[in-house]
């Protein structure tokens, strides 16, 4: 396990930013967060100017995050990412040749997958930790199952459609990690800046996360 990734595994929860907006305040968002909990944030490359957005977070923020970029789907928005500062990159899709440019740079990856090949076929190029994406569509049952198979070894880090009612039934059925987006960020609250309404919010599944690392230790 690359140890990059200890404080993403420590806190359980990746805040997901995904806007339309081009010019949104940086600051009060990344502040709201950080007061919340958040300690690593993923910014994903189909919001407009991702890479200058990961450069500027990454000069605000310094190390009190850790940064990632997400919905990267092939070398050329990899090596952007990296470039501009993203310490760790997550994939829609399975891809071994994005897997192993990522090993090379020794830049973690998490690729998301669906099927029970597909985390077999991450877990052989290398992924400790897979994103089951989208996790809505899977549901518990699904990871549960996975979980208590053959591949209770792996990280699952469950993305798409969690929300505060059903943070603790991922965690619950076997996910390790949480990537909460717009039930975290999004459009409306960025652009009405309700920083309290995401710090709270944050704050809510920081406590979900840490409830259920409490009753496993």
């Amino acid at each position: 396990m690359n140890s990059d990734l200890s404080i993403l595994l420590n806190t359980g929860i990746c805040a997901i930013i995904r806007l339309h907006a081009r010019n949104f305040e940086i600051k009060p968002l990344i502040d709201s967060l950080i007061q919340g909990g958040i300690k690593a944030l993923e910014i994903s490359f189909d919001t407009p100017d991702a890479a200058r957005l990961i450069k500027k977070i990454k000069e605000y923020a310094g190390e009190k995050i850790l940064l990632g970029a997400g919905t990267i789907i092939n070398s050329e928005s990899a090596i952007s990412a990296i470039e501009n500062g993203a310490q760790f990159l997550i994939s829609p899709h399975l891809d071994e040749n994005l897997l192993r440019f990522c090993a090379d740079k020794n830049i973690p990856c998490i690729p998301g997958v669906f099927t029970p090949t597909e985390i077999c076929t991450a877990w052989k190029n290398g992924a400790n930790i897979v994103k089951i994406y989208p996790a809505s569509a899977l549901g518990c049952k699904y990871i549960r199952a996975m979980k208590s198979g053959p591949f209770e070894k792996i990280i699952f880090m469950a993305v798409g459609g969690i929300s505060l009612a059903n943070a603790a039934d991922y965690l619950a059925a076997g996910a390790t990690i949480l990537g909460i987006g717009g039930a975290l960020v999004n459009d409306r609250l960025v652009n009405n800046g309700d920083w309290e309404i995401i710090e709270k919010t944050a704050s809510h599944f920081i406590e979900i996360a840490r409830s259920k690392k409490d009753n496993n230790d």
